[in-house]
């Protein structure tokens, strides 16, 4: 009978690691340095993103409103 019961499952690694920032201060504070770090370099690179899409629009405007301006400037 012993092959038809189940074995204990070990927790999946996440939760291993979620019971480990709960539970060890250090590790929580290095977690959340490396979180806070991981946010902010998201965030520069959206910020980046919106003034490279944002100069675009700003060009494709310009050669709208003026088409021949382009042609100029070369």
């Amino acid at each position: 009978m012993r092959a038809l019961t189940r074995c204990p499952v070990k927790p999946a690694a996440p939760l291993t690691e979620l019971a480990r920032i709960e539970s060890d201060p250090a590790y929580r504070a290095l977690f959340f340095a490396g979180l806070d770090a991981a946010v902010a370099d998201r965030f520069a690179t959206r910020s980046a993103v919106v003034d490279e899409i944002e100069a675009a629009a700003d060009r494709l405007r310009s050669l709208i409103r003026n088409p021949d301006a382009d042609e100029r400037a070369a």
